[in-house]
């Protein structure tokens, strides 16, 4: 039993690392919107293209 607990352990350690890149690429994400969101407005949301 303790080698699947060994093993439960590493994965809830790799799931715990795992949501926190994505809780990091959340707030990157919502932070780069926010601000191509002022770009947008302070150039009277015109698009190259």
């Amino acid at each position: 039993m303790s080698e699947k607990s060994d093993e439960l352990s590493k994965v809830q350690g790799h799931l715990q690392l795992l949501r926190s890149e994505y809780v990091k690429l959340q707030n990157k994400c919502s932070a780069l919107e926010k601000e191509n969101a002022l770009l947008k407005a302070s150039h009277g949301g015109l698009s190259a293209g």
